[in-house]
């Protein structure tokens, strides 16, 4: 049972909790709240809470260093995390490093034991213009390490072959220092994993190139998101009791759940951007943040850290991309919602307090994992950030999505508390039609409160007859309980003739 079904549970029966009374007298059933449901609560659960924030604040790191994207040189910067995306996702250890704008610095590096490959990404529309990038305005190749070696030009795939016989005659022309050997183009020069059509592709949206980047990009977030909220929902079981395998079984539910969503926000948030969301809500952006002055700007841009950029630049990008990535995750939580009204399966006040309940949860993770991730880089700075974020993230999107949650509950009843009520009036009726005892009676309602989860009370909301679907359900249990009862035989007639003049006297004797 997951932890968000223990909260709810112990809320609902706080709040409801009531005895079942047999009147003997009149045979008649007082039924209060001992029948209770699986709340179909929305409120994030501490595994989904921080398998969100960690996969949502990589997403939003991601698309805003893919801001870049939109440049008029934009597939540029696609090819450098095109082509590093590609070899991580091959075992290969790399790395961009070229945002931080050294001059004549590289773009990536690969790590392998202790030989580090520095890597500047070239690509231009012809092999000759992606060479002669390479050279500086007096002819001589610009990009070397620090042991004045140069580095490796990676080039577009369908370039590769021309841009090695060009290599050759400028190293033939001395204008590679320290090369004479032509044929140690093949060095110098390393073959892209994309094509520059491809890389043009990857830079726009909705092409097929940036779908595959985008979900490859996705589905690495969705494995760190996985794993935090499969972890933390175990721990919450297990800390509350539950069966070693039954919390595995949750925790592999919770963490697909949540990579799931991660997935998909990572993808959409992205494409959102490169169609232009992202430069749209700059000027936004940069308002939020100049109204938090110096000190929110440095606290909000220590919350990104590693993103280059003058801190207002960098607290601007925190902004804006978790508005897009905070409203993408809303959006997703919410449409299984919608559905859920159009088949009737809940009511429009329903999905109105649902749909808050998941936007409060969310406004909370966000602006938790970002006071956590603060707090946690002032302390220590990278892994500090990360643990923080995550303590923050669940902390506010738990405690808003409950508060949300209890407050809404405070102004309205929801459609499972009418549902129950329905089930309550058939249980009394019911009741009296068997003659159950209070101990048969409870024996019903322990077999029948753990079939109403939320599946089950949205299928009766949907049903044409809310009663009838109620007798169904509670009818067969009571025929169960009455086929267990113990045979009644009647008395003999020596025996009713024996205590109907034991009875006889006794009247007799009174008057």
């Amino acid at each position: 049972m997951r932890y968000k079904i223990i909260i709810s549970t112990i809320l609902l029966l706080s709040l409801t909790f009531n005895s079942f009374t047999v009147c003997a007298e009149n045979n008649r059933y007082t039924v209060a709240d001992d029948i209770t449901y699986e709340s179909d609560s929305k409120v994030l659960t501490p595994g989904e809470a921080g398998g969100l924030q960690v996969g949502n604040s990589q997403t939003s790191m991601r698309v805003f260093g893919e801001e870049k994207f939109a440049y008029p040189k934009g597939h540029g910067f696609a090819a450098e995390r095109g082509n590093n995306l590609y070899d991580r996702m091959h075992g290969i250890n790399a790395k961009v490093i070229g945002d931080n704008n050294t001059p004549n610095g590289a773009d990536r590096i690969i790590v392998k034991g202790t030989e580090h490959t520095l890597i500047q990404t070239k690509y231009c529309k012809t092999a000759t213009r992606t060479i002669n990038a390479c050279f500086d305005k007096n002819g001589i190749f610009r990009y070397v390490d620090k042991n004045n070696k140069p580095m490796k030009i990676e080039v577009p795939a369908d370039q590769y072959d021309q841009a090695i016989n060009i290599m050759k005659d400028k190293i033939r022309n001395n204008q590679v220092p320290g090369v004479t050997d032509p044929e140690k183009a093949t060095e110098i020069v390393k073959k892209g994993n994309l094509t520059y059509k491809q890389a043009v592709n990857l830079a726009k949206p909705m092409t097929v190139e940036s779908l595959k980047y985008d979900a490859a990009s996705g589905a690495v977030t969705a494995l760190s998101a996985f794993g935090i909220s499969a972890v933390l929902t175990y721990a919450a079981n297990r800390h509350y009791g539950v069966e070693k395998k039954e919390a595995i079984q949750s925790a592999a539910v919770s963490g697909i759940k949540t990579g799931g969503v991660v997935f998909v926000t990572s993808i959409v948030a992205s494409q959102l951007s490169k169609s232009g969301l992202n430069h749209a809500l700059m000027p936004a952006s940069y308002a939020i943040v100049d109204a938090l002055g110096p000190k929110g700007i440095q606290v909000l841009a220590s919350t990104a850290p590693g993103a280059t950029g003058s801190a207002r630049t960098v607290a601007a990008g925190v902004v804006r991309n978790n508005l897009i990535v905070g409203g993408v995750t809303f959006v997703v939580l919410s449409v299984p919602e919608v559905v859920e009204l159009f088949r009737g399966r809940i009511s429009g006040a329903q999905l109105a307090k649902n749909v808050a309940t998941i936007g409060g949860g969310v406004a909370g993770g966000v602006a938790g994992g970002l006071g956590g991730a603060a707090i946690g880089s002032a302390i220590a700075p990278g892994p500090g950030t990360v643990v923080g974020g995550v303590i923050g993230g669940v902390a506010g999107g738990v405690g808003v999505g409950l508060g949300t949650d209890a407050l809404i509950n405070h102004f309205s009843e929801s459609d499972g508390d009418q549902m129950v009520e329905i089930i309550q009036e058939e249980f009394t009726t019911l009741g009296n039609e068997y003659l159950l005892t209070e101990e048969e009676a409870n024996m019903v309602v322990d077999q029948l409160s753990p079939m109403l989860d939320g599946n089950r009370v949205k299928d009766m909301f949907a049903s044409e007859d809310r009663h009838e679907y109620a007798r169904s359900m509670i009818e067969p249990l009571m025929i169960d309980v009455a086929n267990k009862r113990d045979k009644i035989y009647l008395p003999t007639e020596d025996e009713m003739a024996e205590e109907l003049a034991v009875v006889l006297k006794d009247v007799a004797f009174v008057h």
